[in-house]
């Protein structure tokens, strides 16, 4: 496997937001991107960090399709000290199934490059993935 590289954090999720769009009707599905300005850099594999985002933008995809004609995702990015924060965030309705069953594959690879995700639900609607990353600029 390559070594991984430096990552514009922002430039990953513009990549998945149009590779999502392809797999959306745009009067279904809002992604509304809210990315921070400081730039995040993460040290990754750039097709693989782009997997991870790809893997939770589509499960929110799920979530909303699964009951709504119409929803919002967001996706948002956050620098705070030295760590990178990443939150996706559907207006779905909370699944009968557990979330978490949804991460194997976006935490596998999250957890090889340094980094944690978790999941939290609201009581009747609202899942929200969160990826915290070290930062590769300190």
């Amino acid at each position: 496997m390559k070594k991984p590289e430096v990552v514009d954090l922002n430039e990953s999720i513009l990549r998945t937001a149009e590779l999502a769009t392809r797999h959306i009707r745009p009067d279904s599905i809002q992604l509304d991107l809210k990315l921070s300005a400081k730039s995040p850099r993460v040290l990754a594999h750039p097709a693989a960090l782009t997997q991870a985002l790809l893997s939770l933008v589509t499960n929110a995809i799920d979530t909303i399709c699964s009951a709504s004609p119409s929803g919002t995702i967001q996706i948002t990015s956050a620098v705070i000290r030295d760590q990178v924060l990443v939150s996706v965030i559907d207006d779905g309705p909370a699944k009968k199934t557990d979330p978490r069953v949804r991460l194997r594959i976006p935490q596998d690879i999250i957890r090889e490059i340094g980094g944690d995700v978790w999941v939290s639900s609201g009581e009747s609607f609202g899942t929200t993935y969160t990826i915290e990353l070290p930062s590769a600029v300190n």
